[in-house]
């Protein structure tokens, strides 16, 4: 996937973040309320993984963003 500018070093940061915090919150809770628990780690989930993709998504973006610069700029110097 380093075509696309994901790095593994990129999505160990991207995973760091949303679920390190989620993880933390998911283990407290289950050792206190073992329902509580897994109704939590369940509610986690699809939240973690909307903000890991959206996070994910802005970065392809971006770099899709100055790929199409580089493009054009390439192009107005070939026309010239």
């Amino acid at each position: 996937m380093t075509s696309l500018g994901m790095t593994p070093m990129t999505a160990l940061k991207l995973l760091s973040d949303s679920v390190g915090a989620a993880m933390i919150i998911a283990e407290y809770s289950w050792k206190r309320l073992p329902i509580f628990g897994a109704m939590v780690s369940g509610g986690l989930a699809p939240v973690t993984t909307f903000f890991m993709l959206r996070k994910c998504l802005a970065s392809v973006a971006d770099d899709t963003q100055r790929v199409l610069s580089k493009a054009l700029e390439a192009e107005r110097e070939n026309t010239m």
